[in-house]
């Protein structure tokens, strides 16, 4: 199961059909995990090599705002089979100009 490292809590668990009509495959995918952050720089390939052997197949990297947008990024990049960046605001990092600054969170996942 899945694992937020901020909160603990188990997150998705889906499962997919296998190719045999006996089986049934599962995959884990973490839906909400702030690796990304530098609590997690020392050991982060040790972070996401556990997170494999426990099942997972995909982490979803949600920022909270444009700083840590470039983060989720950048963790993508050098784990590009696992690791996927989203896009979004947390509530406290909302500003009166949000729109403008969605527009730019979402250039830095187009140019990705």
């Amino acid at each position: 199961m899945g694992l937020c490292p901020t909160t603990c809590e188990p997150q998705l668990l889906t499962t997919f059909p296998s190719p045999s009509p006996h089986k049934k495959a599962t995959m884990f995918i973490d839906t909400h995990a702030h690796i990304y952050e530098e609590e997690f720089n020392e050991d982060i390939a040790q972070t996401i090599e556990r997170a494999i052997a426990a099942g997972a197949r995909k982490i979803l990297l949600p920022p909270t705002n444009e700083v840590s947008t470039l983060k989720a990024v950048a963790l993508a990049k050098r784990y590009p089979d696992i690791c996927h960046p989203m896009i979004g605001l947390h509530p406290e990092d909302i500003s009166d100009d949000y729109p403008t600054t969605l527009k730019r969170l979402k250039k830095i996942l187009e140019d990705d």
